[in-house]
């Protein structure tokens, strides 16, 4: 089951990257874990909520697709309140659909 999950998860990442990511995040998975830590760090000491919060929601997308399961949940929740928080109109949907898929495993 849990491996259904993570394919599923997997292919939901791979589809929701826009093609401005897709280049970014390249192939490695460990390398984009490494990419969004570093985008996550700049733009948090830079104050940008909304741009972390997405990025946030990316690393939460790239450890389910993993099969961090727990990783990705706590992820998403810092996104998800931000995204609250600030009213954003980008990203929410984004969020709903991972935060409805980890709860169906």
């Amino acid at each position: 089951m849990k491996e259904a999950i993570t394919n599923k998860l997997r292919n939901t990442f791979e589809a929701e990257l826009v093609e401005a990511e897709r280049p970014l995040l390249g192939d490695d998975p460990a390398a984009a874990g490494v990419q969004l830590a570093e985008a996550a760090r700049i733009l948090e000491e830079a104050g940008a909520r909304n741009d972390l919060a997405k990025t946030r929601l990316a690393q939460a997308e790239l450890r389910a697709s993993g099969g961090d399961l727990a990783a990705a949940r706590v992820l998403l929740e810092r996104a998800g309140a931000v995204f609250e928080e600030l009213g954003t109109l980008e990203g929410p949907d984004r969020a709903r659909r991972l935060r409805e898929t980890l709860a169906a495993g």
